[in-house]
């Protein structure tokens, strides 16, 4: 009798495992169409403080649809690029990363179009927010030489202090990465990232503090009081860090799309004109170049056309499409002539 019982027992445990792993196949192959992009890889350059593996395929189709593959390097370029010297290095966020638009389509390869001459290549990173930048900006420029400039993309004007400071100090934090161990396996099942996604995303909504990713900032509704308390003084601190960063002929240049909205007077760019002013002041007492996109995206909202979302995702919201993406491009382009 337990003999027949153990053997029930196996043949249902073999029937689950098959099950587990058909289902795990079936989700896979789904969110390997539907959208994946792998999990990141620690960049031991630290010109950015994680990257894609080489040649990693991004798929996606839950916020504007693209296909794509990453350089050899783990960056969004067009392999026909590669082995070129630098002129132009871009850095920033998801925005720069352009993971949501085709590879031709994007701020550097758009760029590239305007420019001809000017060899441009882009090492925009998901969650590389301002702060990661200035400590991963001497890196970046030992490892690539850019000749002419370096593009430093941002969202938003309104710095923390305490954010800057932990920079100054030489404690900033990088971003975390999963690259060893079992994770590191896992990573790379489609369905398994879909749920570290799903899991980081609902802490990040539901918390004050996200997983390894992002820490949400109590934002203060009295601006005068922050830049009165000593929060210009630690802006230009931080600004040198960019500033100093670039020697010779090496110029820099904060590239600032703003954020973008809807109200009932239509498309609107939302910032901060107390935060805009000091950092563009702060910007010009560093000898850095400022490029408020704010006006490339009014004109397209005089046409009606969002500069930020998709038709898959919403309007006005998440990352710029493709239209802001020209933008962008066009209005840099012209400003780096």
């Amino acid at each position: 009798m337990n003999h027949i019982n153990v053997k029930k027992l196996v043949v249902w445990l073999l029937k689950f495992c098959v099950a587990g792993m058909i289902a795990l196949t079936v989700i896979s192959v789904f969110v390997f169409v539907y959208s994946y992009s792998s999990a990141h890889i620690r960049n031991e350059s630290g010109s950015t403080d994680y990257k894609y593996e080489p040649n990693q395929i991004i798929t996606n189709m839950k916020e504007g649809f693209s296909f794509l593959k990453m350089d050899k390097n783990g960056f969004n370029n067009l392999s026909t690029k590669d082995n070129k010297e630098t002129n132009i290095l871009l850095m920033g966020s998801s925005h720069m990363e352009a993971v949501q638009v085709d590879q031709n389509e994007n701020i550097g390869s758009l760029l590239y179009d305007y420019l001809p001459e000017k060899n441009t290549y882009n090492i925009g990173m998901s969650g590389h927010t301002v702060y990661r930048l200035a400590d991963n900006i001497a890196n970046a420029i030992e490892e690539y030489n850019p000749t002419d400039y370096v593009i430093i993309e941002i969202s938003s004007v309104e710095m923390d202090i305490d954010d800057m400071k932990e920079i100054l100090d030489g404690n900033g934090k990088k971003i975390s990465v999963h690259d060893e161990g079992v994770l590191s396996y896992l990573q790379k099942i489609p369905a398994f990232t879909a749920l570290y996604d799903q899991a980081d995303r609902w802490i990040r909504k539901t918390g004050d503090v996200s997983s390894d990713f992002r820490q949400k900032k109590q934002k203060t509704d009295n601006t005068e009081t922050v830049l009165s308390d000593g929060y210009s003084e630690t802006l230009n601190k931080f600004l040198s860090v960019f500033s100093n960063a670039c020697k010779d002929d090496l110029k820099c240049v904060f590239l600032y799309i703003p954020p973008e909205g809807l109200d009932n007077t239509g498309l609107i760019c939302s910032t901060d004109q107390v935060y805009l002013n000091a950092f563009e002041k702060s910007c010009e007492e560093n000898d850095l170049m400022f490029i408020n996109c704010t006006p490339a995206l009014d004109e397209l909202h005089e046409k009606g056309i969002p500069a930020h979302g998709f038709c898959n995702g919403g309007v006005a919201v998440g990352h710029i499409n493709k239209y802001g993406h020209e933008a962008v491009a066009k209005l840099l382009a012209e400003k780096l002539k």
